[in-house]
């Protein structure tokens, strides 16, 4: 993949060598051939919807001037800076909803120099660079900075078919697989780079693994004792609720044994006794020390298992999250915090908790 510097093309008055005259003549042997049975549904991203005639011919010959040095010299794909107003979207294949669902993100997350060049195919007889994979980034920069994203990198495709329809199809296919080679980095993998970056959640989940001794493994599937059952929940809960949540979790399972056993640091046991810290937070130490001794001899299967024949119409991590909070309602004579709905499928909170 290669980067030209389209300075000396983008100007009009330089002199093209003959190569590129050359080239710039099929172009414009072949945009008149647009079939007839294509109905055109590209339309600009940003840019004017209401283009004259005039104004579609300027675009045209700004397009073909920028690309010009990159199709003479025969290359398949470049990275350019192009106008924003050039880039368009097609609405056959593209689903707004999607990119707007994306563009609150992008907005919260935004750094351009981390952001992949957009994807595009020239569309000669309309002027355009036709987006296929890079839209919502198109939206943000422009309400990000409007005056300082005025062109964005493309990564333009050069040999897409010369046929409308043909070409439709191939760019319907790369927005399709966009990003299908490659393997998004799993929660855990991205572990070591954000302590490097000192993320806070990440940290105190650190210090708590050499704290407590436990560990996370790559695959999903039953956990040994002392392995987390979700690294990525786990984390959340440090992100969340903090270091005191976190202790009164690992202080729970390491007293009660819960440390030890197979999926005693699973997801639905983390959750249950987040429930109970969260909704009995002026009783934390007696229902601390009444799990530790309560959960000691029984292990997250049987507790699993007993909660669902209990509460057969609740999830899994809300009946075992039940079970554990009318467990210390009855022993500790505290007041429910939570009870079933009517239809027992759900649980409602009947009081006030901190």
């Amino acid at each position: 993949m290669t980067t030209v510097n389209m300075k000396d093309y983008v100007n009009g008055n330089v002199n093209e060598n003959k190569a590129v005259q050359e080239v710039i003549g099929k172009i414009s042997k072949a945009e008149t051939k647009v079939s007839a049975n294509v109905i055109n549904t590209v339309v600009p991203i940003l840019g004017n919807k209401e283009r004259t005639l005039e104004q579609r011919a300027e675009d045209i010959g700004e397009l073909k001037g920028i690309l010009a040095s990159s199709i003479a010299s025969g290359l398949s794909k470049v990275i350019l800076k192009i106008p924003v107003r050039l880039l368009a979207m097609d609405t056959a294949y593209q689903i707004p909803e999607r990119t707007e669902r994306s563009l609150g993100k992008l907005l919260k997350e935004w750094d351009y120099d981390s952001c992949d060049p957009l994807l595009g195919v020239p569309h000669f007889e309309d002027g355009y660079i036709a987006v296929v994979d890079g839209t919502g980034r198109v939206r943000a920069s422009n309400i990000i900075d409007s005056d300082k994203y005025k062109k964005l990198d493309v990564t333009v495709l050069l040999k897409a078919p010369s046929d409308p329809k043909e070409r439709q199809k191939f760019e319907a296919k790369k927005y399709e697989y966009q990003n299908s080679g490659t393997e998004p980095l799993k929660d855990y993998q991205k572990h070591g780079a954000r302590l490097i970056r000192e993320d806070r959640p990440t940290m105190l989940l650190e210090e708590l693994k050499h704290q407590y001794d436990f560990d996370w493994v790559l695959k999903k599937g039953q956990r040994e004792g002392g392995i987390l059952g979700s690294y990525p929940y786990t984390r959340e809960l440090c992100e969340k609720y903090g270091r005191s949540c976190m202790e009164y979790i690992l202080d729970i399972c390491k007293k009660s044994g819960f440390n030890r056993l197979s999926n005693g640091y699973s997801r639905c046991v983390f959750k249950a006794l987040r429930d109970m810290w969260r909704y009995y937070a002026s009783d934390r130490n007696k229902t601390e020390q009444f799990l530790s001794e309560y959960l000691h001899g029984k292990t997250p299967a049987l507790i699993k298992a007993r909660s669902k024949v209990a509460y057969e119409y609740l999830d899994a991590d809300a009946a075992f999250s039940f079970y554990i909070e009318d467990a210390i309602v009855e022993n500790l004579h505290l007041q429910q915090t939570r009870k079933l709905s009517d239809d027992e499928q759900k649980l409602e909170v009947i009081r006030k908790f901190a």
